[in-house]
């Protein structure tokens, strides 16, 4: 009998061994899910500065496109694809930065970013030379905030789209 409760405690030792392992692995996602969605934030406004400094001479972003953000040095080296001269951003969705439909716009569109990243980043850009912002086809309204609008559109892998001049 002496054998058994000496078993019950090694096997509870196990269960909370289990579970404290559980904790640290939610807890060590959450944290690399919060860096990534900071260094997308990042990427963004570095993008944003430099298609802005590319084209400080120009009247309009005509000719704008991947190539030539690409080339032109617009993209943070870790984010570009070297062999296909794309750009990718955390996640490993594509990123992509052309003229708008506009002249005197242009947009940079993240694809694929996570549900669990998709307001903050939505959220992390809002300055007076942002024209728009769509999350999966859907436009929101500016400045974007937390509301009803972004949380249902964020329940997926999201396309945002942001429309700057």
């Amino acid at each position: 009998m002496g054998g058994i409760p000496r078993m019950l405690a090694i096997m509870a030792s196990i269960i909370l061994t289990v579970i404290g392992l559980a904790f640290l692995a939610v807890y060590i996602t959450s944290a690399f899910s919060g860096t990534k969605a900071s260094e997308a934030s990042t990427q963004l406004s570095t993008i944003i500065s430099n298609v802005q400094g590319l084209y400080a001479n120009q009247p309009t972003f005509t000719g704008l496109a991947e190539t030539v953000a690409v080339q032109g040095g617009v993209f943070p080296n870790n984010m570009i694809d070297t062999t296909n001269n794309t750009a990718f951003d955390p996640w490993n969705g594509a990123v992509t930065v052309q003229a708008g439909s506009i002249p005197t716009e242009f947009t940079v569109e993240f694809d694929d970013v996570p549900p669990h990243a998709c307001q903050k980043l939505a959220m992390s850009y809002n300055s007076s030379n942002l024209v728009s912002l769509t999350v999966n086809g859907n436009s929101m309204s500016l400045p974007v905030v937390l509301n009803t609008a972004l949380t249902t559109d964020c329940t997926t892998n999201s396309t945002l789209i942001w429309t700057m001049n």
